[in-house]
């Protein structure tokens, strides 16, 4: 991609990125309510999503080769031009690199903590959806995970990839109707996940200013007295969340 439109698709990544976060900003702004319903329904569509398309991979494989699940291989490095992860001779690296994956998943559950001073019977409801978020999420994803590895017709062809394997393997095994319904539940659901990642970041950055442990904490631990939420937190967690979306292309 030429350095004009390679310009074009970072100007409208970041203007894409920038209207999602203030979206997302906006419904933590105007209550934590709203902001529940969407993150409740986003647990539902996530395993709705999730349970479809494991489905779908189970029913798309030719064969069932348990041998995958039990068999370490070190690809590290491939594609050559486009690796996933830097080349490393240790299979034990390798397989601790690949845990770091599902690490991002962390907000569904530590977006309950933050949240705890806003929500009902905080003592007990938060601690319990932790427990139920990481229980879920774990054998689901793990289940879904299986049967992926499954699906994959040629496990070479899905190496040489890279990052795009998972779409080049729902090409290879579902139709263009499911795929594309899949990948819209999947993207809406993304959608979702960062909302509660700005929800757990803004209670976080209320948190620090309200002991005094950031700069302007005066300004930024106010409350909005029409909506009771921490309005100003919010929005410099989304601000800042911004900006270093717009930095990240000159730090790489």
């Amino acid at each position: 991609m030429g350095s004009g439109a390679e310009g074009v698709f970072l100007t409208l990544q970041f203007l894409t990125v920038t209207l999602m976060t203030a979206s997302h900003a906006l419904f933590n702004h105007r209550g934590i309510e709203l902001t529940t319903r969407l993150t409740d329904f986003s647990g539902y569509l996530i395993l709705v999503v999730s349970m479809l398309l494991t489905l779908a991979m189970l029913g798309s494989a030719d064969e069932y080769a348990w041998s995958r699940l039990v068999t370490l291989v070190n690809v590290t490095g491939q594609p050559e031009a486009a690796a996933v992860w830097p080349r490393t001779e240790s299979l034990g690296w390798a397989f601790a690199l690949g845990l770091l994956l599902p690490a991002y998943t962390i907000t569904g559950f530590d977006a309950s903590a933050h949240a705890a001073e806003e929500t009902v019977g905080a003592a007990t409801a938060v601690p319990r959806g932790i427990l139920q978020s990481v229980l879920v999420s774990g054998l689901m994803g793990w289940g879904m995970l299986i049967a992926v590895v499954l699906a994959i017709p040629d496990m070479d062809a899905a190496v040489r990839q890279g990052s795009n394997a998972f779409f080049w393997i729902l090409e290879q095994r579902l139709p263009g109707w499911l795929r594309f319904g899949l990948l819209g539940g999947i993207c809406l659901a993304q959608y979702l996940c960062g909302l509660a990642a700005l929800t757990s970041t803004s209670r976080m950055v209320f948190a620090f200013a309200r002991d005094g442990g950031l700069p302007q904490s005066p300004w930024i631990r106010q409350v909005s007295k029409r909506f009771r939420t921490p309005a100003v937190a919010i929005w410099v967690a989304a601000a800042v969340s911004v900006a270093i979306t717009a930095l990240v292309p000159y730090l790489a």
